[in-house]
């Protein structure tokens, strides 16, 4: 990192001319040595410099009160803090679509924004309207807590401020499913031999096991039942019937006479269910043929 009077510097290019060191200004507090040098790459006079240098900590925080879907960012107010009463921005609570730039703003400039107001302020990620948009990693809107801040870095090239750095995604109650799985328990079966069998070999071990956000609780497992569907005939129905009266383990051994003929016809569907607390029954299927 390049270093002015021990204070850091944006990180610029391992190889550089004078064109690429334009990261911003306001630097006299900064540069106070006549000479600077990029790993004696490069020389500059603390002059030529000035203009072309800033430091992250030489903006102050400016409070915004968020009256419209814009905030007005410029090169001397790059920190935002928005303040005032919570209210609706085209419906939405908080809403801020992106940002009003001047020319000045280079490529590579940073934007920080924090919600000081009592509610969530809601960042509408990549608005089309928005002529400069501001965007998340994600295709979802971005929720701020109170006294959260987000920073987004301008890239020019793409007309646009992207987020910058680690972004703490939060997700709906209707998100929260997917990722940890569902709030109950579920019932799931494994085959060792996969879905398919092996016609010299006509065997399987079958394990049930239980899990409830993705935690294996199957010892709550009271009781097990297994149930075999080998056909649609009522001599089916009557060989299935018998051939499950004895199978209550956990796992079953599958061979040849379990799937009995119909398997060179059709597959076979095998059926566990598992009593957990409160007498809640859970059914899984597996298909085998």
């Amino acid at each position: 990192m390049a270093k002015i009077n021990n204070t850091e510097q944006y990180k610029v290019k391992e190889f550089v001319s004078k064109d690429d060191i334009v990261l911003g200004s306001n630097s006299d507090s900064a540069l106070k040595t006549s000479n600077f040098s990029l790993g004696g790459i490069v020389d500059f006079t603390a002059e030529e410099m000035k203009e072309q240098f800033f430091h992250k900590e030489t903006y102050q925080w400016s409070e915004t009160d968020l009256k419209d879907r814009f905030l007005d960012i410029s090169e001397n107010r790059l920190n935002v803090i928005v303040v005032g009463q919570n209210n609706f921005v085209n419906g939405v609570m908080n809403g801020l679509y992106g940002v009003t730039i001047s020319d000045t703003i280079k490529d590579g400039y940073e934007i920080a924004i924090r919600n000081s107001r009592t509610d969530y302020m809601t960042i509408v990620n990549n608005f089309k309207d928005a002529k400069i948009p501001l965007r998340i990693y994600t295709d979802n809107d971005y929720y701020l807590r109170p006294n959260e801040t987000i920073k987004f870095r301008y890239n020019k090239r793409d007309k646009c401020f992207w987020v910058s750095g680690a972004l703490d995604i939060r997700v709906s109650e209707s998100d929260i499913d997917d990722i940890l799985g569902e709030n109950k328990y579920k019932l799931f079966i494994d085959s060792s031999a996969g879905e398919s069998i092996d016609a010299m070999d006509m065997s399987t071990t079958l394990t049930a096991y239980v899990d409830r956000y993705f935690d294996d609780i199957t010892d709550k497992v009271a009781s097990w039942q297994w149930f075999r569907e080998s056909g649609k005939t009522k001599e089916d129905q009557d060989s299935d019937h018998i051939w499950s009266l004895d199978k209550t383990e956990r796992e079953i051994y599958l061979t040849a006479k379990d799937f009995t003929q119909n398997i060179y016809e059709h597959p076979i569907t095998f059926i566990c269910q598992a009593i957990i607390e409160n007498n809640q029954k859970l059914i899984a299927k597996t298909t085998i043929g």
